[in-house]
């Protein structure tokens, strides 16, 4: 009966690590942009196999944006705190249209819900990548003083940031080379 219970436990366990396992990882490079850089890389969390979409938040409700792959970082400076969240995803095939459709409405609904005129939109194109920021207009440092999105839609690759208020004089370069060193990442795919 053990090596019934034993044998039946291995092949779960096998079964669900299959089932975190993915056979290609194009996503891979762009964890490592930050290598070499003033920002260190303090955690590298790749996304289960098994999740596939998240919700966001829009105005009428909800809407499912798709994960195909992903990962989560949390970026460093010198000090103990981080200074980035950063998720880079990968669209499920022939669903980047929809889900940049969800993940702008969720931008909007963000500056939405924000005190008025505390938070505003950016939207510009460089290159292959659209970029999308919601900016508080003052740094206190506290919470989240920018979301940033970039959007390749030729890859289906979404990248958004959540660059934390330290209400530093340093945040303006801070967050010029993330955006420079992810962007020229993403180019590259």
């Amino acid at each position: 009966m053990k090596r019934i219970l034993i044998a039946s436990l291995s092949l779960v366990l096998m079964s669900a690590a299959s089932a975190q396992q993915r056979d290609t990882d194009p996503l891979a490079p762009l964890t490592k942009c930050f290598s070499g850089t003033w920002f260190r890389v303090g955690s590298t969390d790749r996304l289960p196999a098994t999740t596939k979409w998240r919700m966001v938040e829009v105005r009428d409700g909800k809407a499912k944006v798709s994960m195909d792959d992903g990962y989560r970082l949390m970026l460093y400076t010198d000090g103990p705190n981080p200074v980035v969240n950063l998720k880079i995803e990968r669209a499920a095939p022939g669903r980047i249209v929809e889900d940049r459709a969800a993940i702008v409405a969720q931008m909007q609904y963000l500056v939405e819900h924000n005190p008025k005129g505390s938070a505003i939109l950016d939207m510009a194109e460089q290159g292959s990548i659209e970029h999308l920021t919601v900016r508080k207009n003052a740094l206190d440092g506290h919470g989240i003083a920018n979301v940033e999105t970039l959007i390749q839609q030729r890859t289906g690759t979404v990248a958004t940031a959540y660059l934390i208020d330290t209400n530093s004089a340093g945040f303006d370069a801070l967050r010029t080379d993330f955006l420079a060193l992810l962007a020229a990442c993403i180019e590259k795919q």
